[in-house]
C-alpha cells in the first residue's frame, strides 16, 4: 500500500465531505460511555520514550485530552474503534465484513464542519521483516525534516492502546493556499501500528476542518484520539449497524 497515495486520497475525500456534506441514511448504533479511558500504560510509555529519544516533539502541538466522554458513542473500523461526541454521525464506511483487509468509518459533527476518519489496514507491513518499532522509528524520524521544509506545522509521538505512531499537524497537501488563493483545510493525522499473532496491523486517523478553526477543534480531536482502541481493546467488537 502506497502511504502517500492513501493519505492523499484521504485528504481529497475529507475535503469533498466538508465542501458538500449531505445527509446520510446510515444509522449509528453505539454504546454511550461515561468512562474516562486510561491510555498510558508501561508498554505505551516504553514505546513513547523510544520515539522521544529520536526527536523531541516540534512545532504546533495538540493540547492534552480533557477526557470527558459523557454521552459519547462508539464507532468502529474493524479492528479499531473510537468514541465520538454527542450529535456526531457516520458519513461513510468502507469494508463491512471480517474478510475486508481495509476498513474505515468517516464521521462528521452535528454542524458538519469537521470530518474525522478512522481506517484500519490488516497485515499491512508484515512482509518487510521489521518490527512495529522499526516502522514507527522510521516514520517518526522523517517528521523533523518535514517540519523544517514546511510540509507539516508540528509533530509529536503518540502511543495509544499499545499502538505506536506519531501525530502530524499540517495544511492540506502541505500548503497554506490552493491555486485559486483560497485557504486549504487544516489536518490532524495520526498513524500507528501494533502486532498481534505475528501480524502487523496499521490504523490511521485523520481529522479535517477549516484552517482558522484549529484552536476550536484541536481539543475535540485530541479527546477523540485518546479514545482509540485496537483489537486488544474491549470495544473492538462493536459494529456500526
Amino acid at each position: 500500500m502506497n502511504r502517500k497515495r492513501l493519505i492523499g486520497s484521504g485528504m481529497i475525500l475529507a475535503a469533498a465531505v466538508l465542501l458538500s456534506c449531505t445527509e446520510q441514511k446510515t444509522k449509528l448504533t453505539a454504546e454511550p460511555s461515561n468512562e474516562v479511558l486510561g491510555v498510558t500504560g508501561d508498554t505505551d510509555k516504553k514505546f513513547y520514550d523510544e520515539l522521544i529519544a529520536i526527536n523531541a516533539p516540534g512545532g504546533l502541538q495538540l493540547p492534552p485530552p480533557v477526557k470527558d466522554y459523557t454521552n459519547w458513542q462508539s464507532v468502529n473500523a474493524g479492528l479499531a474503534s473510537m468514541l465520538i461526541p454527542p450529535g456526531w454521525k457516520i458519513h461513510d464506511q468502507e469494508g463491512t465484513g471480517p474478510e475486508d483487509r481495509i476498513r474505515s468509518v468517516g464521521v462528521v459533527s452535528a454542524a458538519e464542519d469537521i470530518y474525522v476518519e478512522l481506517r484500519i489496514i490488516q497485515d499491512s507491513d508484515s512482509n518487510y521483516m521489521q518490527t512495529v518499532m522499526n516502522h514507527a522509528q522510521s516514520d517518526y524520524s522523517m517528521s523533523k525534516q518535514r517540519l523544517a521544509e514546511g510540509v507539516v506545522l508540528g509533530f509529536q509521538p503518540m502511543v495509544l492502546d499499545g499502538t505506536v505512531g506519531k501525530v502530524e499537524i499540517m495544511n492540506q497537501f502541505g500548503r497554506e493556499k490552493n491555486e485559486d488563493g483560497s485557504p486549504t483545510f487544516r489536518m490532524i493525522i495520526w498513524g500507528g501500528r501494533w502486532e498481534k499473532d505475528g501480524s502487523i496491523d496499521k490504523v490511521e486517523f485523520q481529522a479535517t476542518f477549516a484552517q482558522n478553526r484549529y484552536k476550536e477543534f484541536a481539543p475535540v480531536v485530541s479527546n477523540i484520539l485518546s479514545t482509540i482502541k485496537t483489537s486488544k481493546g474491549k470495544r473492538a467488537g462493536i459494529s456500526n449497524q
